[in-house]
């Protein structure tokens, strides 16, 4: 990396950009979560209205936090379960868990869930980083990892649990 090096073409303008990103929902299968993402249009008269997304936006980024055994973790396996539901190729990575646990728990709320346990087996693909500690010291091999799993699986959706787990005992690195 140069010191004073510039990056030019990452530097946009909106007149630059061929197209306007759509946004719309991916339903979470989780109750209320749902109703509360919205976006705001135009109707013809130019009166301004919020229009529902009835589902987490496409393309986000959820940093889920609060303090310990607050249903943090709870809240993705019900996610990544409404996802395996709807056909969605989807990655959980566990950084404290082995995988073996959170799939066994899985299929248990996706009993409860009304899920297929076939669905999950088909669209739910582990990363497991609390088994494999190199995949939390070694960042780049964990990316290469991610990225290798998104290609052969064809992944839509990520759930990470948790980002805190690659940082334990290195706070000043996750600064």
């Amino acid at each position: 990396m140069k010191e004073n090096q510039v990056l030019e073409e990452s530097i946009l303008r909106f007149d630059s950009m061929d197209k306007e990103l759509k946004i719309d929902g991916i339903p979470s299968g989780v109750e209320g979560l749902d109703e509360l993402f919205f976006v705001f249009k135009k109707d013809k008269k130019g009166a301004v209205k919020k229009q529902p997304l009835r589902g987490i936006p496409r393309y986000s980024v959820f940093n889920i936090t609060g303090v310990p055994d607050t249903g943090k973790s709870l809240l993705a396996e019900q996610i990544a379960i409404a996802q395996a539901g709807r056909d969605v190729p989807t990655i959980f990575v566990t950084v404290e868990t082995p995988a073996i646990f959170v799939a066994t728990v899985l299929k248990q709320k996706a009993i409860t869930m009304g899920v297929d346990e076939d669905k999950l087996e088909k669209n739910i693909v582990f990363i497991d980083a609390a088994t494999h500690q190199q995949l939390k010291d070694e960042l780049p091999v964990f990316f290469n990892t991610l990225a290798h799993v998104i290609k052969k699986y064809h992944i839509k959706f990520t759930i990470i649990d948790s980002i805190t787990g690659f940082f334990e005992a290195k706070e000043m690195m996750a600064r």
